[in-house]
């Protein structure tokens, strides 16, 4: 206690301790920045999107491969041996134009 009263019963020691006070109020009102958390968040945001545009790309081709497997199931099915596909064809005018050439 004696030691601030001297600083302070002197033009020097007001100045430095004014000085002291003045440093630490503006050192220690900085706002501390956390990198990692920045970084952490950026990372993870960027995942995310990448994760989001994956996914959208995969929903569009498993409804590609839907679409497929159902334009697939709609076709008839051909026949396996050689008399019915015989009577297929001639049933069919494509394929009965198909042979003529």
């Amino acid at each position: 206690m004696t030691l601030a009263l001297s600083l302070l019963g002197n033009r020097f020691g007001q100045i430095g301790l004014a000085f002291l006070v003045g440093y630490f109020f503006a050192v220690y009102q900085i706002p501390r920045v956390d990198v990692k958390a920045i970084e952490r968040n950026a990372i993870s945001a960027r995942d995310a999107h990448w994760q989001r545009k994956l996914d959208a790309e995969r929903e569009t081709y498993e409804q590609r491969i839907r679409l497929a497997q159902e334009a697939a199931e709609s076709e008839p099915d051909t026949p396996a041996d050689l008399d019915e596909r015989m009577r297929h064809c001639a049933s069919s005018a494509t394929c009965r134009d198909k042979n003529r050439r």
